[in-house]
């Protein structure tokens, strides 16, 4: 009776050994500019829970915003209001999961975005601005994003636990003036 050896010279493998090639994981996407940033984290907390449900009006109303700050456009008033938050949500089906939904998170951080444009008299709000803003309210989704000093400035950076869990590499430098924590001092509108 013979023996059979599978030959593995190619790969300089001793005799017999199996070879397992690992899937290799798809490249980082790399975010290093303001706009992509703030496209990126609007998606992310657009897809946050909790949600409420909505009317497809107020669906419209944030995609508008969210056109109108990604586009670089001025808002001269208010495009949503509180009022037109707590209107817009259909309270008397809160536990139906039909029809739209808003994440609360989006909601909150959009409400009070709106409030500083009136504060501000009007404005356009700069990218990186509107990524500060909306981190407050990302930072319930975990430990993804941070604040990192580096020579030119203090930037933005993706954690470890944001490069596995979302595939994204982030680096983004802030505004040199800081964001306020109240937002009402907010003078990062242009």
């Amino acid at each position: 009776m013979s023996s059979q050896t599978v030959s593995t010279s190619r790969t300089n493998e001793p005799e017999g050994s199996k070879i397992i090639r690992l899937a290799s994981k798809p490249p980082l996407i790399q975010i290093t500019k303001g706009r992509d940033l703030f496209m990126w984290m609007w998606r992310q907390l657009e897809r946050s829970e909790p949600q409420v449900p909505v009317t497809a009006h107020m669906v419209e109303s944030l995609e508008n915003l969210f056109r109108t700050i990604r586009a670089g456009r001025s808002m001269v008033g208010p495009p949503i209001e509180w009022s037109d938050i707590f209107t817009e949500v259909r309270w008397d089906s809160l536990y139906d999961r039909s029809g739209p939904r808003c994440a609360e998170g989006l909601l909150t951080m959009v409400g009070r975005l709106c409030d500083t444009v009136i504060q501000a008299g009007g404005g356009r709000v700069p990218h990186i601005r509107a990524c500060e803003m909306m981190l407050q309210y990302w930072d319930r989704l975990g430990p993804y994003i941070k604040h990192q000093d580096g020579r030119r400035g203090t930037y933005l950076v993706s954690t470890s636990a944001c490069e596995r869990k979302f595939g994204v590499r982030i680096r983004v430098k802030l505004m040199d003036e800081p964001l306020d924590e109240d937002w009402w001092t907010f003078r990062g509108l242009t």
